[in-house]
């Protein structure tokens, strides 16, 4: 960027100058010619006047982009410049012909010149409160110089423009180059063409305003500061092309970018479709798998079930606290006591007093060496008073002690009377 800028300096500095000596041959040869035309100069002034307001609008845009506020002043001068010079392209000499144009350059320069004060993108509301009552002013005073033309000073006399005139167009241009230098910088500073272009808008501007001092209605210096006006409007008018064929590079992008992005999106899609049907069918067969587990299970708990309630053995589970917490229905049917007042109690509450040591110490065994309990014998009270001898054997598992014993009683009888 900063190789061009050594370019462009130079090459923007000899064409200026070019200009300026282009002006200059043609006033010293063609000053004393004229040539009279409304309806080129209405032409002229008008389409001028249409690229100042389409710029306006274009920069009213820009500048509600943080870091491009400076230029909503410069747009509220092209919107100024506009209305002034639509209105001097209608009207006719003596109707506020001269003078309309030159509060046109006198308004456009000075906010033009006031870009060196950008407003603040946070001002946004203010700003458009501003445009907008700028724009009521200018087109009010705009019809009190038509209809009341005799109210301000003369802007020609004698064929000549006067000295209000002349000094009002002359601060117009110096304005506008006051603009010139700000926009310079910044293209210093930034190199971005926006500003470059901005600063030949208002060098042919500023030159424009000046040159109104050495030229006479009709004649060619007239005209050709009219010229220059033209080509500062021009400027303008090819910024505005640019800006709008970049808006819609960045908005065929922008598109592109969706379309991508939906196409992208829709292939997602697809593909989140097929994993979660590929999932759903993993799940249904997982979940189909998983209920031949839970009913192969339910069956076998039913099987152990009927085999504990049915046995004519004595199944239990007990805790390290030594109380039962499940019982089958053989301890009922075998010491007469119900299903609640075996759990209500500890267990060597029913044993034999006689064998409640050997149980303990038996119990003790079993829960801290984890070693099973094979054929221990102790007897135990049934509701009747009368005590049955049992046969025990029994494992440790979590916490808990599983037991199987089997009423011996007719077997100890038996072996008694032998």
């Amino acid at each position: 960027m900063k190789s061009r800028r050594s370019v462009v300096y130079p090459v923007s500095a000899l064409a200026f100058g070019a200009i300026v000596l282009c002006v200059h041959y043609v006033h010293i040869w063609l000053c004393s010619r004229s040539f009279q035309s409304f309806t080129l100069h209405s032409a002229v002034e008008a389409i001028g006047a249409t690229i100042a307001v389409l710029i306006a609008g274009v920069l009213f845009q820009i500048s509600s982009q943080k870091g491009e506020e400076k230029f909503f002043l410069p747009a509220v001068g092209f919107l100024g410049m506009g209305v002034f010079d639509f209105f001097h392209a209608v009207v006719l000499p003596g109707q506020g012909f001269v003078l309309l144009h030159t509060m046109s350059r006198l308004v456009g320069g000075l906010f033009f010149s006031l870009a060196w004060f950008p407003v603040s993108a946070e001002q946004s509301r203010l700003r458009r409160w501003f445009a907008g009552l700028t724009l009521t002013g200018i087109v009010l005073f705009s019809l009190w110089v038509i209809f009341f033309r005799e109210a301000f000073p003369k802007m020609v006399q004698g064929g000549q423009f006067t000295l209000a005139s002349i000094g009002i167009n002359f601060m117009g241009g110096l304005l506008f180059a006051a603009a010139t230098i700000r926009f310079l910088l910044e293209f210093n500073r930034y190199g971005k063409w926006q500003d470059y272009t901005f600063m030949w808008m208002a060098s042919l501007f500023s030159l424009s305003g000046i040159l109104f001092r050495y030229s006479e209605i009709w004649c060619y210096d007239w005209w050709l500061w009219h010229l220059l006006s033209l080509s500062a409007y021009s400027i303008a008018g090819i910024f505005v092309v640019c800006q709008y064929f970049g808006l819609l590079a960045d908005l065929k992008k922008s598109l592109s970018g969706q379309v991508l992005s939906a196409e992208k999106l829709a292939k997602l899609n697809n593909e989140l479709e097929i994993r979660v049907v590929e999932r759903t069918k993993k799940l249904e067969s997982a979940n189909e798998a998983l209920k031949k587990e839970i009913d192969r299970r339910k069956q076998v708990e039913e099987e152990i079930e009927r085999f504990f309630t049915l046995s004519f053995d004595l199944f239990c589970i007990a805790g390290f606290d030594g109380y039962f917490t499940r019982i089958n229905p053989a301890f009922s049917k075998t010491l007469g006591w119900t299903e609640g007042e075996l759990l209500k109690k500890p267990f060597l509450e029913f044993v034999h007093p006689q064998d409640k040591e050997k149980t303990t110490a038996e119990v003790e065994k079993l829960f801290s060496t984890g070693q099973s309990t094979i054929q221990f014998e102790n007897r135990y009270l049934c509701k009747d008073g009368s005590y049955k001898w049992l046969c025990w054997t029994s494992r440790p598992s979590q916490g808990k002690m599983y037991a199987v014993a089997r009423d011996v009683t007719e077997q100890k009888k038996f072996m008694e009377v032998l």
